[in-house]
């Protein structure tokens, strides 16, 4: 079951980023086109600059949640060196448990 599980948890984070991937690609087209009606022909559309900022926070909650799955966020971690093992394991334990409290278990 528990491989089950891993299956459905690689699919859904290859489907973020090939979705976050799509937004960022979006975004700098848009942008460019923005740009190049701005300064050549001296009209800008009204909508672009919006929806690129929608697509870039849809970009960080989506890639931010593969991050946060695969451990992969900047962590400080100077003290780690320093505390017994079981001290750091009982806190990522600790804060695990916050995280699935907080954001409903979509980010473990």
């Amino acid at each position: 079951m528990l491989e089950f599980i891993e299956k459905i948890s690689i699919w859904l984070a290859q489907i973020s980023m090939t979705i976050a991937r799509i937004l960022l690609i979006f975004v700098a087209a848009i942008l460019l086109v923005q740009v190049g009606l701005r300064y050549i022909f001296n009209a800008a559309l009204p909508w672009p600059e919006e929806s690129s900022r929608y697509a870039m926070i849809w970009v960080v909650l989506l890639v931010g949640n593969v991050l946060i799955r695969d451990k992969e966020l900047i962590t400080v971690d100077f003290l780690d060196r320093l505390w017994p093992q079981k001290i750091v394991a009982y806190r990522d334990f600790c804060l695990s448990t916050f995280a699935a409290g907080t954001y409903g278990g979509s980010f473990l």
